[in-house]
């Protein structure tokens, strides 16, 4: 219900998340009503925000390098498990929430990233 500036990016589940660029590991920890959340800076005064995933392999402070994992997607449910075995498929079914910053205010992601790719 609350408007956010960022994007809401369908996921399968127990997807890995991995390092879009050169990142520095600026904040890693729960924030109320956004869950599990990452703050990675690629260049001094840019943040990228995501939450939504349900646990991270970085650490605090890390340097990643671009295709560095970050973390993985929530897995599914036992229902969504039993459908994806009898459809042989395996649904989007969970989000992950990205927001990009500049200079401490929201910036379009799509400035940032092909938006128009898979």
């Amino acid at each position: 219900g609350t408007p956010r500036p960022g994007l809401v990016i369908a996921c399968a589940p127990d997807a890995v998340l991995v390092a879009p660029a050169t990142m520095t590991v600026r904040f890693l920890g729960a924030i109320r009503g956004y869950g599990n959340v990452m703050i990675l800076e690629p260049a001094p005064g840019y943040l990228l925000i995501l939450s939504g995933f349900s646990e991270s392999v970085a650490a605090r402070g890390q340097v990643l390098s671009p295709g560095a994992p970050l973390g993985l997607m929530p897995g599914p449910s036992a229902a969504e498990s039993e459908v994806d075995a009898r459809e042989g498929s395996v649904a989007l079914t969970q989000t992950l929430y990205l927001e990009t910053r500049v200079a401490g205010e929201s910036a379009d992601p799509a400035t940032w990233f092909d938006l128009n790719k898979e």
